[in-house]
């Protein structure tokens, strides 16, 4: 499913775009010349729908994707910003995840 995950980033990122792994299950993806906030919603929900759609299609468990998101140069001036930027986003998405499920874990 990792080589998939990556398929369907790789795909989100073209033609303007580039992406990397990070390690474990984590990449990074850059998109040149400045998209909007809404051309990059649009990017994060078809790779979402990309990866929902191979899963259901193969009976695999779904699982989500966090994506943090970081914007030059509002959010930093440099990659390592950028990148701190997004990951402490992924994480509250994470944490998020984890605190709504545990509450509807504890209402059943």
């Amino acid at each position: 499913m990792l080589k998939q995950a990556a398929r369907i980033i790789n795909e989100a990122a073209a033609p303007r775009g580039m992406t990397a792994r990070m390690g474990g299950d984590e990449f990074i993806m850059y998109i040149g010349h400045s998209p909007s906030k809404q051309e990059v919603r649009d990017i994060t929900d078809r790779m979402q729908i990309s990866l929902s759609k191979y899963m259901s299609r193969y009976g695999v468990t779904p699982v989500g994707m966090s994506i943090g998101i970081s914007y030059y140069p509002a959010d930093g001036m440099d990659g390592q910003a950028l990148i701190h930027i997004a990951d402490n986003a992924m994480y509250q998405i994470k944490k998020s995840r984890s605190i709504q499920e545990h509450k509807g874990a504890a209402s059943v």
